[in-house]
């Protein structure tokens, strides 16, 4: 497996002048949805970060960042899948997208 960085205080605070600290959800303040979806064979794990994006703009920020200092990354829509995919196995950072409610074509 792959080997991963841990988030330090100051990406934290990198990934919050992104979003701000009402979308960047830290330590207890992160939901324990955030950690599986609806099939709990693929186990769970909290990520150390879940951000609420809003644009492509942040979510392409915050892919630098997380990049640049190998930090997983986890793109979470709904949940409500039956696949794992939305499952932070690293840790990391859950980008959580359902605040993205604009479709352009």
């Amino acid at each position: 497996m792959t080997e991963y960085n841990e988030l330090t205080p100051e990406l934290i605070s990198q990934l919050q002048a992104i979003v701000g600290e009402e979308d960047c959800h830290v330590g207890e303040n992160i939901s324990e949805d955030y950690s599986h979806d609806e099939m709990p064979i693929y186990g769970t794990r909290m990520p150390e970060v879940a951000i609420d994006v809003t644009s492509t703009e942040e979510v392409s920020a915050i892919m630098k960042i997380c990049n640049e200092n190998h930090i997983p990354v986890t793109c979470r829509g709904a949940g409500t899948g039956l696949a794992g995919a939305c499952t932070p196995i690293a840790g990391g950072v859950v980008i959580c997208t359902t605040k993205m409610k604009q479709i352009l074509g």
